[in-house]
């Protein structure tokens, strides 16, 4: 049985328009799981990323007060390049 060529030119847009659909019904569903996903990073994540970069900077912060002490220590205050003996 031949089809008249309206026909099935009708017949493969709606294939194609049902494919279409198909495939955006599904993207959807997938960007519907994206951005929960997104939302647990964002509540769960990120606040304990946000309190290593704070321990890392406190850190970074009391060795180089450590350093300042421990030169100061050993050249003195005035921070010149030769040793200070206190002997």
């Amino acid at each position: 049985m031949r089809l008249p060529v309206g026909r099935r030119l009708y017949a493969g847009f709606l294939t194609i328009l049902a494919l279409m659909t198909a495939v955006c019904w599904i993207g959807l569903g997938k960007m519907a799981e994206i951005n929960e996903k997104g939302d647990q990073i964002n509540a769960k994540w990120l606040p304990k990323v946000d309190l290593v970069h704070q321990l890392k900077y406190l850190t970074e912060h009391a060795l180089a007060l450590e350093m300042k002490y421990i030169l100061a220590e050993r050249y003195g205050p005035s921070g010149c390049c030769h040793p200070v003996d206190y002997a």
